[in-house]
């Protein structure tokens, strides 16, 4: 399979706001993503998936410029802009899409 030229996008964002990144996604055509927790570092000090299960989560997200620049504008009016404790960033990424691919990369 040929190499293309994709954007790679990652969303930081607290754990209540899983689903409300999982749709969001989803309402702007993406169907393949990863989620994951995460643990880290930040302005609040370390964050660690305590007791009651309330980690970070990451999403990843292989796709183009324009869906790219949607996610990060979504990213900082819903989220960030409510309050919501939340990092987004898009890096330029060569990928190989296998046959799970849902063709968003171009």
């Amino acid at each position: 399979m040929p190499q293309v030229k994709a954007k790679l996008v990652t969303i930081i964002a607290a754990y209540e706001c899983k689903d409300t990144v999982r749709s969001a996604l989803r309402q702007r055509g993406i169907k393949a993503f990863s989620v994951a927790r995460t643990e880290g570092t930040g302005a609040h000090g370390e964050q660690r998936d305590g007791f009651t299960g309330n980690a970070n989560y990451m999403f990843n997200v292989v796709t183009t410029d324009a869906l790219a620049s949607a996610i990060l504008t979504w990213v900082e009016r819903e989220l960030i802009d409510k309050d919501n404790p939340a990092i987004a960033y898009a890096a330029d990424v060569e990928a190989v899409l296998g046959t799970f691919s849902t063709g968003q990369a171009t």
